[in-house]
Formats: structure tokens, sequence, C-alpha cells
């Protein structure tokens, strides 16, 4: 909750005035790097969601710039929802390489559709890119600074010389 919320502060005051309005992606960024059995798994994690989601802001930026009909894209959404359910659970990067166009693409079908803005590219789609790609830096950023506070103060603050390791609590007489 805590790497959330910060995550979601930070982003609202670095982000915001540069024109970036989506502090959502980067709370959501932020909790990725909270789960894991190891802290190095966990900021392993992190990476990950930032590399994944450039490589589909890649990905997606080529989608818009084929323009593609509408039907054409619908299709598009269908194949990156199959690989995203494939490979959510066993692969970051290469989940968020499907999971970022199957997003924003989606939520650009809706302005292509609905709007009348006729194609991918009037739709604000580069603009969504940006955002995406700066919220999710700082909201991984975020989460990896929670995961690792917690080894280093284990570590400096209490000399701990495996920090990975549990420190048992010592209990006075009478507990």
């Amino acid at each position: 909750m805590v790497a959330a919320g910060v995550a979601g502060v930070v982003a609202t005051l670095l982000a915001a005035p540069a024109g970036v309005h989506h502090n959502d992606w980067a709370m959501v960024a932020a909790v990725v790097p909270l789960v894991g059995h190891s802290t190095r798994y966990r900021v392993s994690r992190g990476l990950q969601r930032v590399i994944g989601t450039f490589l589909g802001l890649v990905l997606t930026a080529g989608i818009i710039l084929l323009d593609p009909p509408v039907i054409v894209l619908v299709l598009i959404i269908a194949v990156l929802q199959v690989a995203a359910e494939l490979y959510i659970a066993r692969q970051d990067v290469i989940a968020q390489t499907v999971v970022t166009p199957l997003a924003l693409l989606s939520t650009m079908l809706v302005g292509v559709t609905a709007g009348g803005a006729g194609s991918l590219m009037a739709a604000e789609g580069l603009q969504h890119l940006a955002d995406r790609g700066v919220e999710t830096v700082i909201g991984a950023a975020v989460g990896i600074v929670c995961v690792l506070f917690p080894w280093a103060w284990r570590r400096w603050v209490w000399g701990s010389p495996d920090p990975t390791r549990a420190i048992p609590v010592v209990r006075g007489p009478g507990s």
C-alpha cells in the first residue's frame, strides 16, 4: 500500500509538470517489484516490467504507424490477448511486451470508433506511449526502492552480515 501510494504521489509531482497524467500506471508498476521470494527476484521483476513495457511501446508504435483498419486492429488485439494469457504468469518481459500494446490499443480503439478520430494517430496514440513509458519508470523505481530499503536497513543499520535472512527476535525473560 505504501509503495503504490508513494508512487502515485511521486508520479503526480514529477510527471504532472511534464504533461503526463496517468499516475495510475505508476502505481501499478510500483506494486510489481513487491511480489517475490527474494530481494534479487523482486528487483528483477521491477526491471523486467520496465524492459517489457518499452518493448511493448515499440510494438505499439509500429502498429500505430501501420494505421490498420478497425477490423484488423480488433484481430491484433485478440492475438495480443491470447499471448498475454499465455505469458502473464510465466515471463514478465514477454507478458509486458504484449500487455502494453493490448491496453493502449484497446483504449485507442475506443477513441477511433466512438470519438470519430478516424485513425490511431489522431487518437493521441503517441502521447499515450510517452505517458506509459514515463509512468512505468517512475513506478518501478519507487517499487524497487521500497524493496531495497528493508534490505539496506538490515545491512547497514542492524549490521547483519546476511541481510536477506530474517533477523531473529530476541525476547527478554518472562516473555
